[in-house]
């Protein structure tokens, strides 16, 4: 749709949106005519597991929770010359993991060293399965041309698992050691939602939560929190019972984008978020 000139644009049109636009930066109990949704998109929130309570469910078999724990360099470069006699001394190591060819993480630079740790570099649950193919390549981080290290390949076989972390040998010395454990958990509902006229909207939700387990999609509109019509609560009332949630979960009606309805108790409970949704994870 071809976009209209501001200065052609109706006077009706230049205050709807100011309406809009103060609607997002001013707190209202009440929705404004002609805008869509009265606040951007809201989050329940998402915490660490309480501390001695058991995650139920446990954490999904094919998702694993992946980190590089570090890596011994070879003495030698790859054409035979001592670290200390290259150009920059010592290598500034770069891991890259890939499964079935995909590159799925990469870290920082560990600067100057034969023994990289890369503590603060990424790590979170990726879907890994028994049989898919793990590839782990270590480089020189190079301004202008990275630099080969060495480089394993293996599938992924259920002592792996069991055993928590897979050390990858290369063939010229030295290797590279991940660890492959269960999906690590947070803790909470596990969607977002926006606040609209007549109650609030499904906007998002984690893969592995209790709200996804519970049954929302979304798109879905919330009608009724509690035993409360949500289109006669105020934004402040829909924000907190998302943000503080009865201990036995909070009582949903929703209906669904194909008109259905759906009854549901989410209660805050583990939640397996992957890194493509939630990004890193320690």
């Amino acid at each position: 749709m071809q976009r209209v000139p501001s200065r052609s644009r109706p006077w009706s049109f230049v205050a709807a949106r100011a309406l809009c636009v103060l609607a997002l930066t001013v707190p209202l109990t009440v929705p404004l005519a002609g805008c869509g949704a009265i606040y951007p998109e809201l989050g329940t929130r998402v915490e660490a597991p309480p501390a001695g309570v058991a995650l139920e469910p446990p954490p999904p078999a094919g998702l694993r929770w992946v980190a590089f724990e570090g890596a011994e360099v070879p003495p030698r470069t790859r054409d035979g010359r001592a670290w200390g006699r290259v150009q920059d001394g010592l290598p500034d190591p770069v891991a890259r993991l890939f499964v079935n060819d995909v590159e799925l993480l990469k870290t920082n630079a560990a600067p100057k060293t034969l023994a990289p740790t890369w503590a603060d570099s990424k790590a979170g649950n990726f879907p890994i399965a028994i049989g898919d193919r793990l590839r782990v390549e270590l480089w020189d981080n190079d301004p202008l041309n990275d630099r080969a290290i060495g480089r394993a390949e293996a599938r992924v076989t259920p002592e792996m698992l069991s055993e928590g972390s897979w050390r990858a040998s290369f063939d010229m010395g030295g290797s590279v050691t991940l660890a492959i454990a269960p999906a690590r958990a947070k803790w909470g509902l596990g969607f977002w939602y926006e606040l609209r006229q007549g109650g609030s909207g499904v906007t998002r939700l984690l893969d592995n939560s209790p709200a996804s387990r519970a049954g929302l999609q979304k798109g879905d509109t919330i009608t009724v929190i509690g035993k409360t019509d949500a289109s006669q609560m105020t934004s402040d009332e829909i924000r907190s019972a998302m943000n503080s949630p009865p201990v036995e979960g909070l009582d949903l009606t929703v209906r669904h984008p194909d008109g259905s309805t759906l009854q549901a108790k989410v209660k805050p409970g583990p939640i397996y978020p992957t890194f493509a949704q939630f990004g890193a994870l320690r």
